[in-house]
């Protein structure tokens, strides 16, 4: 990992980092000067407010399950780890950075999305996946207010306004197109369903 000033885009700078110390990076997400970053079994809280010169505020060591997605609202941050676990961090003190909760469900978690109190969770199990919709007012107690199935192995999910799309893929032996582009409105939490399917003829 290294940190590169782009101020001038024609000329970016290498800033330099000592890769070596922090491992190699798993997820990452900014939050203004901070960086945290996940590396194997660690979860690192950097301060880039001198970006020639980051330091590291803290470190939680996820006791050996890897982190493989971040996202970050205000104070929490959630992170996805190990294949089908999710865990909420308090943010507020970032050198005091603590684990809030886990959860676990029963498919892999292929994405995560996080947006004010509002946690989306995509679960893939091969031929189907669930979107959950969790409600983090109290990051020590994620309470689930919904979900939705789709069919497909879902990779990715994004906000489009309150409607979510997640990107799925089927194998060839199940007929039909390769690649879904499902469109779940969530503007009723406690109620998402799917409102539309664009197919694809490749993986999305």
């Amino acid at each position: 990992m290294g940190i590169v000033d782009v101020g001038d885009p024609r000329q970016p700078r290498d800033l330099g980092l000592d890769a070596a110390a922090i491992g190699r990076v798993s997820a990452m997400a900014l939050s203004g000067p901070l960086l945290f970053v996940g590396t194997g079994y660690l979860l690192y809280a950097l301060d880039l407010s001198r970006p020639e010169a980051p330091s590291v505020l803290a470190t939680v060591d996820l006791g050996g399950s890897v982190v493989s997605r971040i996202a970050i609202s205000e104070d929490r941050l959630v992170a996805v780890v190990a294949e089908n676990g999710v865990k909420v961090f308090d943010i507020a003190q970032p050198a005091a950075m603590g684990e809030l909760a886990a959860l676990n469900f029963d498919m892999r978690v292929s994405d995560l999305l996080l947006r004010d109190n509002l946690a989306v969770v995509v679960l893939s199990s091969g031929r189907e996946s669930e979107v959950v919709l969790l409600d983090v007012a109290d990051p020590a107690q994620p309470r689930r207010l919904g979900q939705v199935l789709v069919k497909g192995n879902a990779n990715d999910a994004a906000w489009a306004g309150s409607t979510l799309l997640v990107g799925t893929y089927s194998a060839a032996d199940d007929g039909g197109p390769m690649g879904r582009v499902s469109v779940v409105d969530t503007s009723s939490p406690s109620l998402p369903r799917e409102v539309a399917v664009m197919a694809t003829d490749s993986a999305v």
